[in-house]
């Protein structure tokens, strides 16, 4: 027996797993591990449980054979809660209710216990990942992120905007370009 432990928020970043919705949570995941002990290769969701804040939904997954991808053997559960929610928690081109990651043994700090680790909510074990990181404090990244030279763009345009690049994203610049900025 495999087992995957997962994490899931909606995608639309702002949404919580308040009361209402963990009554819909329930309902699929029932759902799911009926529909999923006919499968080809049948799975259940063994437990699941909420983060402190209410944003992150962990889900420990069972399946009798390895999957090489498992946040998609979740899509029945995800389906299910797509059509019982408002739109509102979908992406915006409405295909998408969650992000998923799988948390591996790898992500654990190695000088803790695999099991106190696991003993550990949602946001500590962020921070334990955190603080295994090599520090920045000594390091100087904006030469990484920004670039030297001056560049300009739609120089015509009516309003002006200059822009200080410290790492600045494409997408900003784009959207003033898209706007005549």
């Amino acid at each position: 027996m495999f087992t995957y432990k997962m994490n899931a928020q909606f995608v639309n970043g702002t949404s919580l797993f308040d009361d209402s919705i963990r009554e819909e949570v329930k309902k699929a995941i029932e759902n799911y591990n009926s529909k999923s002990l006919i499968a080809k290769n049948p799975k259940q969701i063994v437990d699941y449980s909420y983060s402190n804040d209410g944003v992150t939904l962990i889900i420990e997954l069972e399946s009798e054979a390895e999957l090489p991808m498992p946040t998609k053997a979740l899509r029945i559960l995800s389906t299910y809660l797509s059509e019982c929610l408002d739109k509102s928690y979908l992406s915006p081109n409405g295909k998408q209710l969650f992000k998923m990651s799988v948390v591996s043994d790898a992500d654990v700090d190695s000088d803790m216990a695999l099991e106190e680790f696991k003993s550990l909510s949602v946001d500590d074990k962020l921070v334990e990942m955190a603080k295994s990181q090599p520090s920045i404090e000594e390091r100087d990244v904006v030469p990484l992120v920004s670039t030297k030279e001056i560049k300009l763009f739609n120089e015509d345009a009516d309003k002006k905007v200059a822009l200080i690049d410290c790492g600045v994203k494409k997408n900003i610049i784009n959207s003033f370009l898209e706007r005549d900025i």
